[in-house]
């Protein structure tokens, strides 16, 4: 008897500890599997997700790397990490390939802003041909369309900025956008062409980690990489401080970290951050809780 008894409490401890988990906030899955697959033309994405998870209609997380739109791939460190922990949470997530037409060249100061603009609409194309992709194969890879968050890193944080604040420009216009709806943005070292673009209509939560002396993706308002106004790749940019600043005319939720003496090591940086990202996604993206927040932050402890 006193066996069965034992038998019975660990079971029931270990029904209540598996219960107590929640999704999307805590762990509960450890088997994370990765699958990769075409997207467009050559384009290839990885998608994670936990084969015996049965959810159906999951949040979609959409990684896009970094790499000054001239380098990075989708399967980098930083990426996977990130894949697999959100995964585990119970996501559904996608880290994408797009294209890199200047591969070996420069993205500064001395590449003509015409070019750049060719390229900005590329990559946000190619974006956007993944979401159409994922959701429109909504039912085969269990998420919902209506529930699409976009993280990015340096260009790739330009690129999922752009997406969906420059929207209704007349330029990005010319892309194809599904029907998907975003519900949330998550920017490590972005910027956006043109904040003015950022409207009550395409507002979302956003969550930006930034460090104030980037010499390339301006904290503020500041020219591409420091750009002279005369050389041939001057383009301004808006930065997360004057994001942030529209967000909240426009009663929307952000969180901006700021390193005070930081530069765009946070392109990387902001990845180690995964508790605060969970909680911005758990609580502000999903359940719709109201934060406007600017804080400091300092260099995760390896980097110190």
């Amino acid at each position: 008897m006193k066996t069965y008894i034992s038998i019975l409490l660990i079971f029931l401890f270990g029904l209540n500890t598996c219960y107590s988990q929640t999704r999307y906030k805590d762990d509960i899955f450890s088997d994370v599997r990765i699958r990769t697959l075409v997207y467009a033309d050559t384009l290839k994405l990885d998608f994670y997700d936990v084969k015996k998870d049965r959810e159906e209609l999951k949040p979609l997380v959409i990684i896009v790397h970094g790499g000054g739109f001239v380098a990075g791939q989708r399967n980098g460190g930083d990426e996977k990490g990130l894949g697999r922990a959100l995964a585990k949470k119970g996501y559904a997530v996608a880290s994408i390939d797009y294209r890199l037409s200047q591969r070996k060249q420069s993205f500064g100061c001395d590449y003509r802003t015409s070019q750049k603009m060719r390229t900005y609409l590329e990559t946000a194309a190619d974006l956007n041909k993944s979401i159409w992709y994922l959701t429109n194969y909504y039912k085969s890879f269990n998420v919902d369309p209506n529930n699409v968050i976009l993280v990015g890193s340096s260009a790739g944080a330009e690129m999922v900025l752009n997406a969906v604040i420059m929207k209704n420009h007349y330029l990005f216009k010319t892309i194809y956008y599904s029907d998907a709806k975003i519900k949330g943005i998550i920017s490590f070292s972005g910027a956006t062409l043109n904040n003015d673009y950022l409207t009550k209509e395409n507002a979302v939560p956003m969550l930006f980690f930034h460090g104030k002396l980037d010499p390339k993706v301006p904290y503020a308002l500041a020219a591409h990489h420091n750009c002279n106004e005369r050389s041939d790749g001057y383009v301004l940019l808006d930065g997360p401080k004057i994001i942030t600043q529209r967000l909240k005319e426009l009663n929307e939720s952000y969180s901006l970290y700021v390193d005070l003496e930081g530069g765009h090591n946070w392109a990387e940086w902001g990845y180690a951050y995964k508790d605060i990202i969970t909680t911005f996604l758990y609580e502000n993206v999903l359940h719709g809780v109201k934060i406007q927040n600017i804080e400091t932050i300092t260099p995760p402890p390896s980097k110190r």
